[in-house]
């Protein structure tokens, strides 16, 4: 049974038949559309995403059409983002003028090629991308990756998101599958149902883009191009329309786009005490840290109680160094409690960090602190063991100043860890 709308290879902008049948009305989803409706406030939108969502043809700017026609007193603009290092917004673009005073502005960022770690590559590129303060971010990743699950993924960039602008809702795309041909069809359909879940889990708004190919029937032969990825005229209007439902209300609605949650716990220096050999706590222009000699061997340890709904973490660790060049040889491990302390956190597999883990080789000024991913819970098995939570965990972190790649001179400073929820 196909999908019912209204033509939509003559019609791309036509609506759902069967929404408006159903007479399905608009319903507040969460702060967006309650402004959408009141039009007491400017809003804007941020959207992350692929080669899917970055022309005038696909379903990011068809969505734009469909609420232009239903809100006439809005002004409605978008930006593109063109890739760069860091990348900036092209001009903006009005897709309607408002017979009232209120602006509704997307910036999108959805650029071809990229997936989940697009705003990892670049934290400046982050910074242009996110200072948009928006309103509601909407995700669109999976195409462009090869896991059977995203969760963890797409909570890296809520947590991105998050980090620069708290206040945002959020609501994910579960994406259209890909044409039969494609190799990694299958896998893609798992990738957007565990982002479907997460949506569900987390309550945030989604945008069910699977199903609504899906349910269609000969999807692959009647909505997607022939490079098995991109859909056809009739496949975007299909992902617009479900996307507007996701606005207005209807069967993808599973819930309203939420706030994400506190998905970050930081352990403040405070909270490790001291192990083996002298290092000491000492205050760094008002940041209190342990300070690991260079000349000997130092170690600490702390406990940590994980939220009892996570499942997974990944660990950043915030340290830095008075030297302007060298390396620091660290030594990061974990244990559940009542265990020995476990694998090594390293991402490398080795002993130490060494001269070859850029991300621990230090070429910056000096004092200036940086988040060093030591621990990622997906991945290869080279990555190291993946930490599931359910009981409190114990850190410790040594410098192996005997190391001979640890050649920074003077303390390095350790200021904490900051524990990340994955899933």
């Amino acid at each position: 049974m196909g999908y019912p709308v209204e033509n939509p290879s003559t019609n791309p902008l036509a609506f759902d038949a069967m929404g408006k049948a159903l007479g399905v009305g608009y319903v507040q989803n969460g702060n967006v559309m309650s402004k959408l409706k009141s039009a007491q406030q400017d809003i804007n939108i941020l959207v992350i995403g692929d080669s899917t969502g970055n022309e005038t043809t696909e379903w990011v700017y068809l969505l734009l059409q469909k609420i232009a026609v239903d809100f006439p007193a809005w002004t409605i603009k978008w930006q593109v983002f063109i890739d760069g290092s860091p990348g900036a917004y092209d001009p903006v673009v009005t897709i309607q003028t408002g017979t009232g005073p209120r602006t509704l502005m997307v910036y999108n960022c959805s650029v071809p090629g990229q997936g989940y770690d697009y705003l990892d590559q670049n934290p400046s590129r982050a910074a242009v991308v996110v200072a948009t303060e928006p309103d509601l971010t909407i995700i669109s990743y999976g195409y462009n990756s090869n896991f059977t699950t995203y969760r963890g993924y797409i909570l890296h960039v809520v947590k991105l998101v998050q980090n620069f602008y708290p206040r945002s809702e959020f609501m994910l795309v579960a994406q259209p599958p890909k044409g039969a041909a494609n190799s990694d069809a299958a896998n893609h359909i798992l990738r957007s149902m565990s982002v479907r879940k997460l949506a569900t889990d987390e309550g945030f708004g989604l945008i069910d883009a699977l199903q609504a190919f899906l349910d269609y029937g000969n999807y692959s032969a009647d909505l997607i191009q022939g490079d098995t990825i991109h859909p056809n005229p009739a496949g975007s209007a299909i992902w617009a329309n479900e996307a507007y439902k996701s606005f207005r209300g209807g069967r993808s609605a599973y819930a309203p786009s939420h706030r994400a949650k506190n998905n970050v716990l930081f352990v403040g220096p405070g909270s490790f005490f001291l192990q083996t050999g002298s290092p000491a706590i000492v205050n760094i222009d008002g940041r209190p840290a342990w300070a690991f000699d260079d000349t000997a061997n130092e170690v600490v340890s702390g406990y940590v109680s994980i939220p009892t709904d996570w499942n997974a973490v990944e660990v950043y660790m915030y340290w830095w160094t008075a030297a302007s060049s060298g390396n620091v040889a660290w030594i990061p491990r974990w244990a559940r409690l009542g265990n020995d302390y476990s694998g090594h956190m390293s991402g490398q597999g080795a002993p130490a960090f060494t001269a070859a883990d850029a991300t621990f080789n230090i070429a910056v000024a000096p004092n200036t602190a940086r988040f060093t991913r030591i621990f990622r819970p997906e991945g290869t098995p080279s990555q190291g063991p993946r930490i599931h939570t359910g009981r409190p965990l114990a850190f410790q972190l040594t410098r192996d100043a005997s190391n001979a790649v640890d050649t920074a001179v003077g303390d390095a400073y350790f200021g904490g860890l900051s524990i990340e929820r994955w899933d």
